[in-house]
């Protein structure tokens, strides 16, 4: 289905407004009636995922106020995933080929997980709704010319996570955008609302100069925002679905911390920093922050 430039246009200045009035008290992002706040936090040891790890292991401060950690969670949430692809000429060579890595990522996913699908180019497409993966249809799935990046990536982001389930936005593009509404620059603001954690890959076109920097700057931040992570442009080519299960694998190896914020102003954006109390030298990937109301 293809989502009209005119609703389009609508859901990206309503996220612009709302980027922009920060002193309005806003809507709680991702904290739920009990004022519970879940963090997704991954850590690293050199190249390998560090398991084991308790609530005495983290220190977390919100607005630079020491919190008191509830509990730790590392268990296998359900997960619901919405897949963000550049179906534009450059990108996508083979449509062939892009159905077929599109039944590979759905075949990865696990029982009670789904999978949503948004394609873009001249126009942003929601191609099959949230679902049982087994159920994904993508016989149309259709290629275009030019490429509406920024428009996508909100539409993916612009979904609420449902209760006791993760939501993974996974972005395969190379970058460019010549045909959407908003800016780069809403990216990181639209990213610090969602509860969706962001990965976004860009894959190197060749003979083509990258994207501006600004471009970049603004994509990687929008993914370090949520807790993800951001894959520049690299020399060795790639598939969607092999970067997708890259994407999935780290994704899996995540901590979920808890806390109710103590001590802060409840309203505007909150900063989180998350550190590893424990010996060792550690990689720490967390949600930089929330919006609370």
């Amino acid at each position: 289905m293809s989502m009209p430039r005119v609703v389009l246009t609508c859901l990206v200045a309503a996220g612009a407004v709302v980027a922009a009035a920060q002193d309005v008290p806003q809507r709680p992002t991702f904290r739920s009636v009990t004022d519970l706040v879940p963090v997704q936090v991954s850590v690293r040891s050199g190249r390998s995922y560090v398991a084991g790890l308790t609530a005495k292991d983290f220190e977390l401060t919100d607005d630079g106020v020491a919190q008191q950690i509830d509990s730790v969670s590392s268990d296998v949430q359900a997960t619901d995933v919405t897949l963000v692809v550049d179906t534009s000429g450059s990108v996508v060579k083979s449509i062939g080929r892009f159905r077929s890595d599109v039944r590979k990522i759905a075949d990865l996913l696990r029982s009670g997980e789904q999978l949503r699908l948004i394609t873009f180019d001249n126009d942003v497409r929601e191609s099959f709704p949230m679902q049982n993966p087994k159920l994904a249809r993508v016989d149309d799935i259709v290629t275009g010319d030019l490429t509406s990046l920024c428009d996508a990536m909100i539409f993916g982001l612009a979904r609420a996570r449902r209760p006791n389930r993760h939501h993974l936005v996974f972005v395969f593009t190379d970058g460019y955008d010549n045909d959407s509404v908003a800016g780069y620059g809403a990216l990181p603001d639209v990213a610090g609302r969602s509860d969706a954690v962001l990965y976004v890959v860009l894959v190197k076109l060749t003979g083509i100069d990258e994207p501006p920097a600004a471009a970049l700057d603004a994509l990687a931040e929008a993914a370090v925002r949520t807790g993800g992570e951001f894959y520049p442009p690299s020399d060795q080519p790639i598939d969607v679905a092999t970067a997708f299960k890259t994407a999935l694998d780290s994704f899996r190896h995540t901590y979920t911390l808890y806390f109710v914020p103590k001590g802060v102003t409840p309203t505007g954006w909150h900063t989180l920093n998350v550190k590893v109390t424990k010996p060792g030298n550690y990689d720490v990937q967390a949600r930089q922050g929330y919006f609370g109301g």
